[in-house]
């Protein structure tokens, strides 16, 4: 799956009308420069279309996970890679962030 699934899609669907490709991307929180790299590749992979990132989250304690909203929110911002992203919730006990707000 991913976007190996979605380069063979392309090579097998060339003619298939597309509005939008959706992303997920989940894991750790120190893995700023994987996230920021995997959505260029999910971006090239997109053929064009316009890149939804529909869920994403980061593993790790309070404090990495705010470096990382914190990074990763200016890489929105700065560069026009995608119309739509949300960041996801899970539950208790798996963002600690998050825990006091539910």
């Amino acid at each position: 799956m991913g976007l190996a699934w979605l380069k063979e899609f392309w090579s097998a669907c060339s003619d298939c009308h597309v509005d939008f490709v959706p992303i997920h991307w989940y894991d750790s929180a120190t893995n700023v420069q994987y996230f920021k790299n995997y959505i260029q590749d999910a971006r090239d992979a997109a053929n064009g279309k316009p890149l939804w990132i529909t869920e994403f989250g980061a593993f790790g304690d309070d404090k990495q996970i705010a470096a990382f909203m914190g990074e990763v929110r200016f890489f929105f911002f700065s560069w026009s890679i995608s119309s739509f992203r949300s960041w996801t919730l899970l539950g208790l006990g798996t963002w600690p962030l998050m825990d006091s707000l539910l």
